[in-house]
């Protein structure tokens, strides 16, 4: 909903809305569902903020691959990261 919104506000012409942040369930979905929406913000001059590591992984779960693929997308910022080695 909120990225249909996004898309009717011109770049930066928001005083209200300065950021989207991906957080939640950490066993359930996947980043890489939303990366697409997320770029769509990034592009519109939103900062970006993504919620990972909030659960134990080892190398060979979907949720570290998930993990890679947000930290390769660059946020601006990351929320919690605690189990990332």
């Amino acid at each position: 909903e909120l990225f249909k919104k996004q898309q009717m506000l011109p770049p930066g012409q928001s005083k209200y809305i300065v950021g989207v942040e991906l957080g939640g369930n950490p066993t359930r979905n996947d980043f890489t569902i939303f990366e697409a929406s997320f770029e769509r913000a990034r592009r519109a001059g939103l900062y970006v903020a993504i919620h990972i590591g909030e659960v134990p992984m080892k190398s060979y779960d979907a949720k570290y691959n998930e993990a890679l693929a947000v930290i390769n997308f660059r946020p601006d910022r990351l929320g919690h990261a605690l189990t990332l080695s």
